[in-house]
């Protein structure tokens, strides 16, 4: 299973990447800021609609991201991200960086901070053709100035997973 979800991810990136060459899909590079950890900025100005990155990872079952989630150790940060395709529940797995499929590239969509009161990114599914599992892009809201941290509603309140998350106020800023 594992190396199927390897050659979808290639694919789709190779796919994602020769849109950008020929200019049809604009998808450009951010940085995350070294003295402010897992914090991403962007490092140019962004159009509302204009794709920023993806949310690099093998795509799975929603029921596989909850295994995930209930697997980690007190503390330790959580790169899943869930969305619907269509009827499908699925989940984006970046747990492990750098992924298998491009162990030289860094991924900054992962690494995207949450606020569902200040957003200026949300996530797109995105189809690549002949493809069976979607991709999720991560495209601008809003008009975004360079220097300007990059922030997402991952749909995560106090409230989820029946009140655990109750007292991480963060949550809901």
């Amino acid at each position: 299973m594992m190396s199927q979800l390897t050659e979808h991810q290639t694919r789709c990136t190779f796919y994602i990447e020769k849109k950008r060459e020929n200019k049809k899909l604009k998808a450009e590079m951010m940085t995350s800021n070294a003295k402010l950890k897992n914090r991403v900025f962007a490092t140019k100005d962004f159009a509302r609609g204009a794709v920023v990155c993806d949310y690099h990872g093998p795509v799975v079952s929603a029921e596989e991201g909850r295994r995930v989630l209930e697997a980690l150790q007190p503390g330790e940060g959580s790169y899943i991200f869930f969305f619907k395709a269509g009827e499908q529940k699925l989940c984006v797995n970046s747990q492990v960086a750098p992924c298998q499929c491009h162990p030289d590239k860094a991924t900054f969509g992962r690494m995207i901070n949450h606020s569902t009161k200040k957003l200026n990114v949300k996530g797109m599914v995105f189809h690549v053709p002949g493809e069976a599992l979607p991709v999720l892009l991560i495209k601008a809201a809003r008009d975004i100035k360079a220097g300007e941290e990059l922030l997402i509603d991952y749909g995560v309140t106090q409230r989820s997973f029946g009140g655990e998350a109750q007292g991480l106020s963060w949550l809901d800023s």
